[in-house]
Formats: C-alpha cells, sequence, structure tokens
C-alpha cells in the first residue's frame, strides 16, 4: 500500500511579521539570551559588501554562526521562512537549512 504524500496545511504553519525559534542551534551555540542583528546591522554589513557567494541579499555574521537573507517581495517572503521551518520539521530527511526566525522590518 503506498502512503500519500506530505500535505501543508495553511493552519499549520506559522504566522507572524515576528519569530524566533527558541530551541535552534542559534540558542544553542550562542546562549538563550542571543539576540539577531537588527535590521539597520544587516543593511549595514549588505553596504560593507559583507554578501555570502555575491548575493547582494544574503550576508553572514561569523561570530554568531548566522547567514541572514533579506529583500522585498517577491524575493524574500515570509511563504518561503514557513516553507523551510515545515518541512525541516516534518520531513526530517529532507536537507533544507534551518531556520532561527524572521522579522518583517
Amino acid at each position: 500500500m503506498q502512503s500519500s504524500p506530505p500535505t501543508i496545511f495553511v493552519d499549520s504553519l506559522l504566522k507572524g511579521s515576528s519569530v524566533t525559534f527558541k530551541d535552534s542551534m542559534f540558542f544553542t551555540h550562542n546562549g538563550p539570551g542571543a539576540t539577531f542583528p537588527s535590521a539597520d546591522q544587516v543593511r549595514v554589513k549588505s553596504e560593507a559588501g559583507d554578501h555570502v557567494l555575491d548575493r547582494k541579499n544574503t550576508v553572514i555574521f561569523e561570530s554568531l554562526g548566522l547567514v541572514v537573507k533579506f529583500g522585498k517581495e517577491p524575493c524574500v517572503t515570509v511563504a518561503e521562512g514557513q516553507c523551510l521551518w515545515w518541512l525541516r520539521r516534518h520531513l526530517p530527511s529532507v536537507p533544507v537549512p534551518e531556520m532561527y526566525g524572521w522579522t518583517e522590518d
């Protein structure tokens, strides 16, 4: 008997303009009181040219072990974060980046 493919129900997705996953490796490595860089810090880093693979909407904060993807819709959406979170949680054998959180500025 074949099992049916997983289905993503919109109601099962996390919602909100600012979501933080306190159980993520970011907080395991940096401590429970760690904070994400501010939107201004991300913009400054981007303007300085600290991009990942020459992608202007992705910067790295090496001291935090953190890569930040940022930008405006349609290039960057909360839906992308929701999908990555869902895949990692419900299909652990599928390799996807771990989401530490998202915020809208």
